[in-house]
């Protein structure tokens, strides 16, 4: 519909029109496509068009439909017929050509988005993410209650892929500001569920405004490990970089006793991108002496990420990859040391021929062996003692 077509001869152009009153419906669908698309546009086309709507088989009521648009045409059943193909879709190319009529017709009615957003209450949580994927691409802004089914989906849908586009959605639309309050007084509520969900949001979105920035701040503290947990995870996601969530990020490391928010903060200080020299210490320390696996696997790729390659660093690795057991984190050091270009290849056989030598003498066997052998010697130079003890005293 969208083609560049050259004017043909008027004689045709008639002949073309004659078709209209064809007894076969096709062709009078044709015909009246073709008449769109070379602009002699009628009331007999239309009624045509609309027709072919209401009782054409599928791939002519789209078309119909299309048609229809084209001329400004934007009553329900049109709409409707597009907005049920761009759903039913199932690849970009054919949703990207609807959405071209959709958002034409949006400029001159609401329709559009009161349809539109009938999907947004199904039962399928896919239609509901594209309505939502939908809105942002229209030509204007959403009514209010389209933004108040978004708000309430952006927290209350039970699918977080929804959540997510819903507030995405919001932000594209100009809605940003509803979105920020309501942010704000979450990210505060007393239930921890809110302050979670609130922390997700702020991630999807990746801003942080001034106004959110304390309220934030508060959450890497909070008494709930949730809470903790997710604001360390929302910080990478975050276009903004700060040193006070740098610094936070580094408390956490140092202070939480729960090993999985210890976790997402070392995995979100080394994606954060910040360092200076307190980060490097914790990480080193964590790799040495965290008593989480999880925590020591995850610190070697944050140095990785952050630091350049040191004298310090590659020691740290290797005292560790000397005693580790686990084997995820072994993997991690000997991949942060591959990273680093350490020849990990070289050191192995040594690092493992030490490693079972400690093994071997740290064997039960070995220990009560040496135990009797130390016993025998005690009793041996006890002996020794009473049989001297007597003929020093004759001596003397």
């Amino acid at each position: 519909l969208g083609l560049k077509v050259h004017l043909l001869p008027e004689k045709l152009l008639q002949s073309i029109e004659t078709l209209l009153n064809d007894t076969q419906e096709r062709v009078r669908t044709a015909a009246a496509i073709a008449l769109v698309t070379l602009h002699r546009f009628s009331p007999q086309v239309e009624e045509i068009l609309r027709s072919c709507v209401f009782n054409g088989n599928s791939d002519d009521r789209l078309t119909a439909a299309q048609c229809l648009a084209s001329v400004n045409i934007s009553t329900s059943d049109i709409i409707h017929e597009l907005l049920r193909n761009y759903f039913e879709a199932e690849d970009e190319l054919t949703r990207e050509q609807l959405i071209l009529s959709l958002a034409k017709l949006s400029q001159r009615t609401n329709l559009v988005y009161s349809l539109a957003g009938e999907y947004l209450n199904s039962a399928d949580a896919n239609d509901r993410i594209v309505a939502c994927k939908l809105f942002p691409l229209l030509k204007s802004r959403p009514n209010k209650d389209i933004t108040q089914k978004l708000i309430h989906l952006m927290w209350q849908d039970l699918n977080s892929s929804v959540r997510r586009v819903a507030g995405q959605a919001l932000g594209k639309c100009g809605c940003g500001q509803a979105v920020h309050e309501e942010v704000v007084v979450r990210l505060q509520s007393l239930l921890w569920q809110d302050r979670v969900e609130a922390l997700k949001l702020i991630g999807y979105l990746g801003v942080l405004t001034a106004k959110l920035m304390q309220p934030f701040l508060k959450c890497f503290k909070d008494d709930h490990v949730s809470v903790r947990d997710h604001a360390c995870r929302t910080t990478y996601r975050l276009q903004l970089r700060d040193e006070a969530i740098r610094n936070l990020l580094i408390d956490r490391i140092e202070f939480d006793p729960i090993e999985k928010v210890r976790y997402s903060a070392v995995e979100a200080l080394g994606l954060y991108g910040m360092t200076n020299p307190k980060c490097r210490s914790v990480l080193l320390w964590a790799v040495r002496y965290d008593k989480s696996s999880l925590v020591r696997a995850a610190a070697p790729n944050a140095l990785v990420l952050l630091e350049q390659v040191s004298e310090d660093i590659i020691d740290t690795l290797q005292s560790r990859l000397l005693v580790e057991k686990d084997p995820t984190v072994v993997q991690s050091l000997k991949e942060a040391m591959e990273a680093y270009h350490c020849n990990v290849s070289q050191d192995v056989p040594i690092v493992q021929e030490i490693r079972n030598e400690v093994r071997k003498l740290n064997t039960k066997n070995t220990i009560w062996e040496k135990i009797m052998n130390l016993e025998k010697d005690l009793r041996l130079a006890a002996a020794m003692e009473r049989l001297i003890a007597p003929v020093m005293d004759k001596v003397s």
